[in-house]
């Protein structure tokens, strides 16, 4: 359960950033590259502020969009933000998809975020993370990227792991220290997960497009598998090399 944070703090207050005024600065540009992309956050000013007892990352939060479908696209500020001028910066944001407005994306960004710094951000696309949900002592719906901390909670729905793949919109945020894009959590099941270990990832990603099933994460989505068809379109798929599975995954 999330008591790591208060949800939905206003932008203005979020804990004070670095002192340092061009780190400001870039932060700032930052903050308003992505409002020049996505717009205004579902509720307006609204940040979900992401804090640590061993990491620092200042600055660090979540932000929430309403998309034209009606669904809800989350991501993260922070990882693309260096510290000094000179910093290399990491090229991606992560995201979420789905199709409410609730709290466990947010708190599935925190999950991704806090791996990405202990793994000191060594996290990159296509990287294999479990994913399970479950019912919580506040009888509200959480996720776990940690297997062990569900052992002994109601986990529900069919969803046991994520990929990290390039984000459907493709959205590029320009700021002066380079582009950046984001990285979403695509959900899957059991025997979806089977099958990109069989080949490989991009496969399964190509099967779950040509399939009709989006990018948002249903904790309760059936597995592609049972779509009329699914199975040949795979026999199809699972005959392609990688690079052509990935090249018409990369074709918008």
């Amino acid at each position: 359960m999330p008591d790591f944070r208060m949800f939905g703090e206003l932008a203005e207050e979020l804990p004070p950033l670095p002192a340092d005024d061009d780190w400001t600065l870039r932060w700032n540009e930052r903050n308003e590259a992505v409002r020049a992309v996505m717009g205004e956050t579902v509720e307006p000013g609204k940040a979900y502020s992401f804090s640590w007892k061993d990491y620092i990352l200042p600055g660090a939060c979540a932000l929430a969009y309403k998309q034209n479908d009606d669904t809800f696209l989350y991501m993260t500020l922070g990882l693309t933000q260096p510290l000094n001028a000179t910093d290399p910066a990491y090229p991606w944001e992560f995201a979420v998809r789905a199709k409410e407005y609730c709290e466990w994306p947010v708190d599935l960004l925190y999950q991704l975020v806090s791996q990405w710094l202990w793994e000191k951000g060594e996290l990159w696309f296509g990287c294999h993370l479990p994913l399970k949900f479950f019912i919580g002592h506040d009888g509200k719906m959480w996720p776990s990227i940690a297997g062990e901390l569900v052992q002994h909670r109601r986990v529900v729905g069919t969803i046991r792991a994520a990929y990290l793949w390039t984000d459907v919109a493709r959205l590029r945020l320009k700021a002066s220290s380079g582009e950046f894009g984001l990285l979403t959590a695509v959900g899957v099941t059991e025997d979806e997960d089977k099958l990109a270990m069989e080949t490989t990832p991009a496969h399964l990603m190509l099967l779950l497009r040509r399939m009709g099933v989006s990018q948002a994460c249903d904790p309760y989505r059936r597995s592609v598998l049972y779509l009329p068809s699914a199975s040949e379109e795979w026999d199809r798929i699972k005959a392609m090399s990688h690079d052509d599975a990935f090249d018409e995954l990369e074709r918008v």
